[in-house]
């Protein structure tokens, strides 16, 4: 495999073979560090999606939305039935504060590449 792009996430790494169009995903933080390898080709769609805790009504009069944003994940929706892949990237259990919007704004540009790569419309 020859990488052209990659990300370390903390526990996980990601990187990109775009002439092969696969994407390995290694996550670091198991004893038994086994790769996975996502194959762009049986990809249908890759879109980010963020999972909000619960909200009543009368937070939001004094909180913005993204102060509930509990989840940020890089889906993978494959063709012929296969189950979706979700590669975390924000869990606000896990990660600082801070970090957010740098992780968010990795969620989306990868969400982008990958998406051209698949020659489909890009997904939110």
């Amino acid at each position: 495999m020859s990488f052209s792009s990659h990300l370390d996430l903390g526990k996980m790494i990601i990187a990109l073979d775009g002439i092969k169009k696969c994407l390995l995903v290694l996550d670091t933080g198991r004893e038994v560090k086994r790769p996975t390898i996502i194959d762009l080709n049986e990809v249908a769609v890759v879109a980010v999606k963020k999972s909000y805790g619960s909200i009543t009504q009368e937070e939001l009069n004094y909180k913005g939305l993204e102060q509930f944003l509990e989840k940020i994940d890089l889906q993978f929706e494959l063709t012929r039935g296969k189950p979706t892949i979700v590669l975390p990237f924000y869990d606000h259990s896990i990660d600082k504060l801070a970090d957010r919007r740098k992780l968010e704004r990795n969620a989306d540009t990868w969400r982008m590449i990958l998406s051209k790569m698949l020659g489909g419309a890009i997904s939110n």
